[in-house]
């Protein structure tokens, strides 16, 4: 599926420490791109995001929804996303190590 249009703010990036885990009931998706500023020089740049509307009961502060910046992890939710009645799956996902060699693993139960 190609990349749509620029997400509207406010970005919620999902930003898990190493060894974190957030957990989603996922009601829907959207895949667009955002821009990042890189703190240390103030350069601005363009990139693919994953926006994952979420259960607003798990997720009590801010929009229901998470912005997924790791293109890794993009992919791997992509497929998980391909499945039947979406929304009656909690997906887990976990992140190990620190960014820029992060990698993560997704879980799914059928609730």
């Amino acid at each position: 599926m190609a990349i749509e249009e620029r997400l509207p703010e406010p970005y919620e990036i999902l930003d898990l420490p190493d060894g974190g885990i957030a957990e989603m009931r996922v009601f829907g998706w959207r895949r667009g791109t955002m821009d990042i500023v890189n703190r240390a020089t103030g350069e601005s740049k363009t990139i693919p995001a994953l926006r994952v509307i979420v259960d607003p009961a798990q997720k009590k502060t801010g929009p229901a929804y998470w912005d997924v910046t790791s293109k890794l992890l993009q992919a791997q939710l992509l497929e998980l996303f391909k499945m039947p009645q979406l929304t009656s799956y909690v997906f887990t996902v976990q992140k190990h190590g620190i960014a820029p060699s992060a990698r993560f693993s997704v879980g799914v139960v059928k609730r």
